[in-house]
């Protein structure tokens, strides 16, 4: 509510003379979950059932994630525990939703809503108990597929879009609907021809993580939108998991050390090789082998 609050002040003794742009970022939602009335009584946990890996440590899931927070906090706790943060949660979403809708009111109340490029994102996802994990800090969908909603000025309706595409497409897609050449060193891409035409824009999209506020756990991730691989790594080890995002959103079943997906593993992995090289990763994944992994890790599996 206060960013809201100084975002309209600030509207309001704006220059109406010159253009304007609004960079708005909340908290919410995002921990710790202290919200207030009516948002936080707002919903019953029998209206809010949390999703179907709450709580639920997924096959061959990456062990080294027991080595992250993440991991160490939210492993151990049943779906049913997890309820009153799901419920909670859900207040935290109608709270921002209704400070998006202030600022949505004011430019339309102020006729500048219909000439307005709008962009709404976010920087994580949370992972709220999928996978018995808690807050991001990992590769899972729930935590690095976020929402990316463009409205474009004059448009009428909407469309949605199940195209890859990264946050480092957004600077270069705003220059491109105010019509501002976009400079040779922006890695992005537009993503106007999804927009207009449904037309893909990459193959692939890349997420790196590098420990939380020191070098800890690394993973990189890359999917080409149907399939998603992540080498996760900590000292020495490094755990692959592959999930069929289309047959298994939930990612439940990691397919890295079933033999029929090996051209779909190989693919990727040469994908993400690739993009690490040209800009300069520090972890190369060049020698890593596949065959070498499932030998390392058949004795526990053995034991599932």
């Amino acid at each position: 509510v206060y960013f809201t609050d100084r975002l309209l002040e600030g509207l309001e003794k704006r220059d109406r003379e010159r253009p304007l742009f609004v960079s708005l970022m909340y908290l919410a939602p995002h921990p710790p979950f202290c919200i207030p009335e009516p948002y936080f009584s707002m919903y019953e946990a029998k209206d809010v059932p949390p999703s179907g890996n709450v709580g639920i440590w997924g096959r061959r899931q990456s062990p080294l994630q027991l080595y992250q927070c993440t991991g160490s906090i939210g492993n151990g706790y049943t779906q049913d525990e997890w309820r009153e943060t799901w419920r909670v949660y859900a207040g935290l979403c109608t709270l921002l939703d209704d400070q998006v809708g202030r600022v949505i009111g004011y430019l339309k109340e102020n006729g500048l809503y219909d000439d307005s490029l709008i962009v709404f994102t976010s920087d994580h996802g949370e992972m709220l108990g999928s996978h018995s994990l808690f807050q991001k800090m990992c590769m899972y969908n729930e935590s690095v597929r976020i929402p990316l909603s463009i409205r474009v000025p004059g448009e009428k309706g909407g469309a949605s879009h199940s195209r890859p595409v990264s946050q480092v497409d957004i600077l270069p897609t705003i220059l491109d609907f105010l019509g501002i050449d976009i400079p040779d060193a922006v890695d992005g891409v537009s993503v106007r021809p999804i927009i207009e035409e449904d037309r893909a824009i990459r193959d692939y999209c890349f997420v790196q993580f590098d420990g939380t506020d020191a070098f800890g756990n690394f993973s990189r991730t890359v999917t080409d939108g149907r399939y998603r691989l992540t080498l996760d790594v900590f000292k020495d080890e490094t755990y692959p998991e592959l999930y069929d995002m289309e047959n298994d959103p939930l990612e439940l079943e990691n397919l890295a050390f079933d033999g029929r997906y090996d051209d779909v593993f190989c693919n990727l992995l040469d994908a993400l090789v690739c993009h690490m090289r040209k800009y300069g990763d520090f972890l190369d994944f060049g020698d890593f082998r596949l065959s070498d992994v499932r030998a390392e890790y058949e004795r526990a599996f053995l034991c599932e």
